[in-house]
């Protein structure tokens, strides 16, 4: 092919392939940029909405659990039920005050008297004959039944059967609670569950409110009760009724709420359409949900199996307008499940302008890319065209000189090296070229005798060069072996470390089954760590502690030995239960163990503590800590207890250290908290400072509510989110707990 040829191919093809590439990369570009505002804009007015839903959600949501709350609240229970249950004892008071009157005055004897009295009353029935009275002794630590009338098996037996452990909502014994509050008071009221008498037999336990009093002249209580399920009942009305009320977006937004059933659940309330209150909600206009015409209701009965109780469910549903109702549009929902009663709260949005905008957004980017492409071919053209007119004014005056040089060139190359000269002519390009290739021809004759020696010098440098690197290398080879071995025994063994350390802590079965209402986070920074926590279940009470140790991974593990194998003798070995007095006793035994108080002690090292004795019964806590405080949640505001500023085990610390105990009242919508300093302390976010105890703070007060599985996943993504990218700084560990 002549050279011209060659230019204007190679011209058309470099113009044509340019003119693609750049055309491809500002289609790409554009596209690429205009499906990222696409998905931006998507997710962000997604975003919106489900905050928007789930918001308005949680809501409705608190209004369940207020009810419920109120439902169940000891003092309306008394307030709405206890006139009653006074009123039926004080219509068989006056029985056993007339027939202990009968046995004083010698008309029949005490025996007779009390017999005849307790049969008198076991017949005496109210409420349509579900009401009835009972007497049992006062015997501590359990009663005995003295006369039932719908459970005579009872009569005479001591009543410490575990299923009795069903009292004020801690599993007490129902009877040892009617001594203790009437033994304290002479009347009171106990709270507890107890299987409802219906047609079918026994229903599950129920709420039941009980009143006792005692009967001072014969030493006895009698007693009454009363189911209260229906206060439930009630709660459940005025929720539906209370909902059903709320409207949002102008009236247009409402909830609904139905049951968990499947595979098709029930409608419990819709505002909007009453007629499906009570009905199975298998009708197949609801096959609309999720792209796959599945049941719309048992899509959100399905998306709220999981941890939080609650999801998204999209679907497509008529939408109302000026006209009518239109054909089915995009509509979004959340849902979340009240558990204690089974229903689901949903509320919904239509998401159809969101669909619009960004179809508009497609076509506007189709358009755009179709206008650069015509560009784009405008422009190929014409250079096109230019390009191939240079090249053809070009050619010729390079191809002749070419041509000569080639010639020449080729005999030099057939005949060797010394068979003449290339000639110089043509353009100054080509004249160069030629004096160029002179020049290097007669350096090549000059050097040729010296190439040939030095190819042989290299030769056998190169042998030698190739045995010295296959020695190093095998050598090299036997210290990598010798390394790895090494640094593979070492890891075994902090593994192993890890695994002893994961004995020191509690058994989680055994603390979870003591401490339902509890959270334990443990996250060493390295394999092993110096942080751990201790929790002790003793027979009325139970402990739980956390320590600081110094340093960490594997030295901090080693005092962490230290700290639980003391902790468990002053506990466990010495029944030392005071916070402070188990502080002090740590301090020593620290000090003793790691020979700080002796002259020939090389490091100055120890821990920060801090313990708790949690006693439900007397509802009291006391806490003691050597510089870590105990944080106690309340009604939205955050108390921190600062323990002593006095560490234990460093040589600064005496052996005759004493610390405080502070005593705190507990009630039952208190939480309490416990956390090394690796938290707070953990730097980072864009500006890397520390998460600080203030944000820890808030935090703690954000979550206090919520249950304590709950709280420990928002702790852990909130100090994860926190962390970023940064290194971790220290060991983490946090306890939360309530009664």
């Amino acid at each position: 092919m002549k050279i011209r040829s060659l230019l204007i191919i190679i011209t058309t093809a470099i113009v044509i392939v340019s003119m693609v590439t750049v055309t491809l990369v500002a289609v790409f570009t554009i596209k690429k940029q205009g499906e990222d505002d696409i998905q931006k804009y998507q997710a962000d007015e997604l975003a919106k909405v489900r905050h928007n839903l789930k918001n308005l959600a949680y809501m409705a949501y608190g209004i369940l659990e207020k009810n419920d709350a109120i439902a169940h609240d000891k003092k309306f229970l008394e307030e709405s039920y206890g006139v009653r249950l006074k009123d039926a004892i004080s219509i068989v008071e006056p029985i056993l005050r007339m027939y202990s009157k009968m046995a004083k005055e010698g008309k029949i004897s005490l025996d007779q008297a009390k017999k005849e009295a307790f049969s008198t009353i076991s017949g005496i029935r109210y409420d349509n004959g579900t009401g009835y009275f009972w007497i049992n002794d006062t015997t501590l630590p359990y009663p005995r039944m003295i006369m039932h009338p719908t459970l005579p098996a009872l009569d005479g037996t001591v009543l410490d059967d575990p299923k009795f452990n069903c009292a004020l909502g801690i599993k007490k014994n129902l009877f040892q609670a009617f001594a203790e509050v009437t033994k304290a008071k002479g009347e009171g009221f106990i709270d507890y569950f107890w299987p409802k008498p219906t047609n079918d037999g026994l229903s599950a336990q129920v709420p039941k409110l009980s009143y006792v009093k005692l009967f001072t002249e014969w030493d006895i209580i009698i007693g009454t009760g009363i189911y209260i399920d229906d206060a439930l009942v009630d709660a459940k009305e005025k929720s539906k009724g209370d909902i059903s009320k709320i409207r949002y977006d102008d009236g247009t937004g409402y909830f609904w709420i139905n049951d968990t059933a499947l595979p098709y659940p029930s409608m419990i309330m819709h505002p909007t359409m009453p007629e499906l209150d009570g009905k199975i909600l298998d009708d197949p206009k609801f096959n609309n949900a999720l792209s796959i015409r599945k049941n719309l209701f048992q899509a959100m009965a399905e998306a709220c199996k999981n941890d939080e109780g609650e999801g998204f469910v999209d679907y497509v549903w008529p939408k109302p307008t000026k006209e009518g109702m239109s054909d089915p549009v995009p509509k979004l929902s959340f849902v979340k499940v009240f558990k204690p009663w089974g229903w689901i709260i949903g509320t919904g949005v239509y998401i159809d302008n969101i669909v619009k905008e960004t179809s508009m957004k497609a076509l506007l980017i189709n358009n755009q890319i179709s206008k650069v492409i015509e560009k784009f071919l405008l422009i190929s053209v014409i250079v096109l065209i230019a390009g191939i007119v240079t090249v053809i004014l070009f050619a010729k005056s390079l191809t002749v000189p070419i041509s000569r040089l080639a010639d020449s060139i080729g005999k030099i190359k057939s005949e060797g090296i010394y068979s003449g000269e290339s000639p110089v002519a043509g353009t100054v390009e080509t004249r160069e070229l030629g004096e160029i290739f002179n020049s290097m021809l007669s350096d090549l004759r000059a050097s040729d005798a010296t190439n040939k020696a030095l190819i042989e010098e290299l030769a056998e440098h190169n042998r030698t060069l190739e045995q010295r690197v296959a020695e190093r290398t095998s050598e090299l080879q036997a210290s990598l072996t010798e390394v790895n071995a090494a640094n593979n025994k070492i890891l075994n063994g902090i593994r192993y470390a890890k695994m002893i350390q994961g004995s020191l802590l509690p058994d989680s079965d055994t603390v979870m089954a003591h401490l339902p209402n509890s959270l334990f986070i443990w996250m060493p920074k390295d394999i092993v760590g110096g942080d751990i926590y201790f929790a002790e279940i003793l027979e009325h009470s139970y402990i739980v502690a956390i320590v600081d140790c110094t340093g960490h991974g594997v030295p901090g593990a080693f005092m962490t030995m230290i700290a639980s194998s003391s902790l468990k003798k002053i506990i466990n070995e010495d029944r030392c239960h005071d916070p402070a007095e188990i502080l002090k006793r740590l301090n020593r035994a620290v000090k003793s163990l790691l020979l700080t108080n002796s002259e020939h002690d090389l490091f100055d090292v120890g821990m920060d503590a801090a313990v708790c004795i949690v006693k439900p019964r007397e509802k009291e806590l006391e806490f003691s800590g050597a510089r870590l405080p105990l944080y106690c949640i309340s009604n939205g505001y955050v108390e921190v207890l600062k323990g002593d500023r006095q560490s234990i085990g460093y040589k600064a610390s005496s052996s005759d250290l004493n610390f405080t105990n502070i005593k705190v009242a507990m009630s039952d919508d208190m939480s309490f908290y416990l956390s090394t300093d690796g938290y707070v302390d953990q730097t980072g976010g864009k500006n890397g400072f520390s998460f600080g105890n203030r944000r820890f703070r808030a935090l703690l007060n954000e979550i206090g509510k919520r249950p304590f599985h709950q709280q420990r996943e928002m702790l852990l993504n909130a100090f994860n989110e926190h962390i970023g990218d940064n290194e971790r700084l220290d060991d983490v560990t946090v306890i939360g707990f309530s009664i």
